[in-house]
């Protein structure tokens, strides 16, 4: 209450928890299989946390994008490595996020 106007305010005290993100790639023989696992194998052992906007695509089209800070993976799953699948290997990653928003 502030005593001046006697006006009452209410604060939010919420905390707000972006959660996790889970990220898949398929692998695809390609120089950004590499790079992707250098990019999640730094971010899990130093500890590195990346900004930027992440962007879903279904078949070729892009479906949303979402703009990030502070996202740092936790674990790197790899598929199983069954030689009788026809589907492609891919890999997933766990990640927490600071904040994000969808753009």
């Amino acid at each position: 209450m502030d005593g001046g106007t006697n006006i009452k305010y209410k604060f939010n005290s919420q905390i707000i928890d972006f959660g996790q993100i889970n990220l898949s790639r398929p692998n695809d023989a390609s120089p950004d299989d590499a790079a992707w696992r250098a990019i999640v194998n730094a971010g899990i052992r130093l500890g590195f946390l990346y900004s930027g906007v992440l962007i879903k695509e279904h078949f070729g089209q892009e479906i949303y994008r979402i703009a990030f800070k502070g996202l740092g993976f936790k674990e790197y799953n790899y598929p199983d490595f069954n030689v009788a699948a026809e589907d492609a290997q891919s890999p997933t990653c766990m990640a927490t996020v600071n904040e994000w928003e969808e753009t």
